[in-house]
């Protein structure tokens, strides 16, 4: 059984799985737990690791980050989804930030085994672009790059545009 529900501007068909998920999640207070347990009975389906149960809460997690700024990530130690607060999702935004740095620092071991005269004319196109981004990536995601930026930001030097600005700029 489906169910229609508006997402953002289109219309998109959503399981009715994901769909309980996203109205228990979106509903999340700072603190509040969910067990995988908790989950399965709301939703009505196992949650366990690489279960149908799982995609649909990760599913309804980015639906409820996206539409209802609702933040939930796993508790290892508790066991359960935990919703964050403000400075837990610092923490995230952080543990996020680290990790593409390195997965960006592998692209370029990878980038360095390619070799690009082998390369055709659209592959050479394409690996220039995604060198480019790897390089901006590790750049930006650099330990100097950060403390640059910390000693501007307390100089007055750096005008930190509102964060709505800098949403809109990534969804263009």
């Amino acid at each position: 059984m489906e169910q229609q529900v508006q997402q953002g501007k289109f219309f998109g068909i959503m399981g009715i799985h994901t769909a309980r998920a996203i109205e228990r999640l979106k509903e999340g207070v700072p603190g509040d737990t969910i067990t995988r347990d908790e989950m399965k009975h709301i939703i009505g389906r196992s949650c366990d690791v690489n279960s149908l149960g799982y995609g649909n809460v990760n599913s309804a997690i980015h639906a409820v980050e996206r539409d209802h700024g609702v933040v939930w990530s796993w508790d290892r130690d508790k066991q359960a989804w935990l919703c964050l607060n403000d400075g837990e999702k610092l923490t995230k935004i952080r543990d996020l930030v680290g990790s593409a740095k390195r997965r960006s620092s592998r692209a370029i071991r990878v980038t360095k085994a390619v070799e690009y005269t082998k390369l055709n004319e659209d592959q050479r196109r394409d690996f220039t672009v995604l060198t480019a981004i790897t390089g901006m990536i590790r750049l930006c995601g650099g330990t100097a790059f950060r403390h640059q930026l910390e000693k501007n930001v307390d100089d007055k030097l750096f005008i930190e545009p509102p964060s709505t600005d800098l949403v809109k700029l990534m969804r263009s």
